[in-house]
């Protein structure tokens, strides 16, 4: 009987999957963002309230980061960021 109410809860609620348990992967927080972006030798250009554009010497490329440190940065934001810079760690 236990079987068949475990089947009845979302696999969502329970954190497992039809292959098993899962790991969720962590979201990132703008603070580990800036970090990156500083140890792959990119920059704060300018700053305007909470958006920072950085930058790197001898590239055109330009990165906007705008949120507080402890915000969780979104998941298409992210993947923005991760293409613009190159970072491929940053998932």
């Amino acid at each position: 009987m236990l079987v068949g109410a475990l089947r009845s809860i979302p696999s969502k609620r329970l954190g497992v999957s039809a292959r098993g348990p899962t790991l969720r992967k962590m979201p990132k927080k703008y603070r580990e963002i800036r970090l990156a972006l500083r140890d792959a030798g990119w920059a704060v250009l300018r700053q305007r309230g909470s958006h920072e554009v950085w930058g790197r010497s001898g590239e055109t490329a330009r990165i906007v980061v705008a949120g507080k440190d402890s915000d969780t940065v979104p998941v298409g934001t992210l993947s923005s960021i991760r293409r613009a810079s190159g970072l491929e760690h940053l998932r």
